[in-house]
């Protein structure tokens, strides 16, 4: 009989089994522990068969949690009317739930693929309620799968800052929370050298790049990222070496809303500081030009702010013995520091001799 209960391989029994889960139980809670254990008895049958003993066969068991996690991701993603935010906001909980139930197993792991995205997508969606529902789910699948989370952390990425942009400053907090924990995961998969970073500096970029005056919260958010990376000691390298994109991206929020400016400040002075660093141990030329083409594409802007940060770094480069290096960008160079100490009264930090020595390593090339 348990066996039976176990392997509902009949579709609309597992379905009509799932909504009574879901919509007839007192409290959500019950619910979704019910879930947590059909999960944990469907690893035990694969555990079972794995070691030869007497159970449903795998394909039974399989089929199961195939129509299970089907359905879950049918009422997660319905729009249909008489599928109500309770019934989603339930069946965001359980699908964390089955998956914490699933733990590490190899099911687990096929079916993180089906219920994942659909998690994620609910993120961004109208209703308070679901959205805060999905963060809560993405929460505890990423508590408990850890690296095997990496493939969906890239748009996870993109909903959470997306997020950010529409709710109020204190319930940013708890999308904090969900960044924290995925940032965490981050850190884990760097460390086990398993990180594939270009996925995630394509959805910084996107936040970035699309978002629009009232998305300051998400470039926040976005930028918040870019501090993560660039904490962890060889994915910041990586960063500061193969993506200048990122840096310029970061350059081009200088002088924009206070919240997305003091971030962006506060992450370029770390990849100074690491310029600092490197530029001690010696940097390779092809590295140093990569930082230049970065300082020269501020000459042409009109804010002061980057004006002064790209000042910052010339005079970092310059310290490092990259004066030879800059060759053609020189007039450029010339101009901006001209620029910059014409707007010293809106600037206010660098005096007109300090400027002059730079302008003068600057000139060495054409001399």
């Amino acid at each position: 009989e348990h066996h039976k209960k176990l392997n509902m391989i009949d579709e609309a029994s597992t379905a009509a089994w799932l909504l009574d889960v879901l919509r007839t139980r007192d409290s959500r809670r019950a619910g979704v522990t019910e879930l947590e254990q059909r999960g944990r008895e469907i690893v035990s049958v694969e555990i079972q068969h794995a070691s030869g003993g007497r159970a449903p066969s795998p394909t039974e068991s399989e089929e199961t949690l195939i129509h299970i996690a089907k359905h879950l991701v049918l009422i997660i993603t319905s729009m249909a009317t008489d599928t109500g935010d309770s019934l989603k906001a339930n069946a965001l909980c359980g699908t964390a739930s089955l998956i914490v139930g699933l733990g590490n197993s190899i099911c687990g792991s096929r079916t993180l693929p089906t219920l994942v995205p659909a998690v994620i997508s609910c993120i961004t969606a109208d209703s308070p309620r679901i959205q805060f529902a999905a963060c809560e789910s993405l929460y505890n699948i990423a508590r408990v799968m850890r690296t095997r989370l990496m493939p969906f952390i890239p748009a996870a990425l993109e909903a959470t800052c997306t997020l950010r942009s529409r709710v109020f400053p204190v319930e940013r907090e708890f999308v904090g929370l969900v960044d924290r924990v995925l940032q965490d995961v981050i850190g884990e998969a760097a460390a086990a050298g398993r990180l594939a970073l270009r996925p995630l500096v394509h959805s910084i970029l996107i936040v970035i790049h699309q978002a629009d005056a009232q998305s300051a919260a998400a470039v926040a958010g976005a930028v918040g990222w870019v501090a993560a990376l660039e904490s962890l000691p060889d994915v910041g390298r990586d960063l500061l070496v193969d993506y200048p994109e990122i840096l310029k991206a970061l350059f081009d929020q200088l002088g924009t809303a206070d919240e997305v400016h003091y971030e962006a400040t506060a992450v370029l002075h770390e990849f100074l500081e690491r310029v600092r660093k490197m530029a001690s141990l010696g940097m390779e030329a092809s590295h140093v030009q990569r930082l230049i083409l970065l300082i020269t594409s501020q000459c042409h802007c009109s804010s002061p702010m980057r004006w002064e940060m790209a000042v910052a770094w010339l005079e970092c480069l310059i310290a490092a013995g990259a004066g030879p290096l800059l060759g053609e960008h020189t007039p450029d160079l010339l101009d901006m520091l001209l620029r910059l100490a014409r707007a010293s009264d809106e600037v206010g930090r660098w005096p007109a001799e300090q400027l002059h020595r730079i302008a003068t390593a600057v000139a060495v090339p054409l001399q």
